[in-house]
């Protein structure tokens, strides 16, 4: 997302170019892999929460991460969103 430039996990170097990449100040709460986020969960957040701000249904939540809809989610835990 900060280095749209970079397509893949690596970057060749053949000609011994420098490279600038942009790396966040502030901590992020997620990062992207290319269709998958890791969301990391803040103090007292819940499953709706973040299903509203990716905009996807609780069931695929509770489904990509192996989850029931019983478990309560904790501080710093980290939660897998496909897109």
């Amino acid at each position: 997302e900060l280095n749209p430039w970079i397509l893949g996990n690596s970057i060749s170097n053949d000609n011994n170019k420098t490279y600038l990449l942009k790396i966040p100040v502030k901590k992020q709460t997620y990062s992207i892999h290319q269709d998958t986020i890791i969301h990391t969960c803040t103090s007292k957040e819940s499953l709706f929460e973040i299903a509203r701000e990716y905009n996807v249904k609780i069931e695929n939540i509770l489904s990509w991460n192996k989850l029931l809809p019983s478990n309560k989610i904790k501080k710093n835990q980290q939660i897998i969103i496909l897109k």
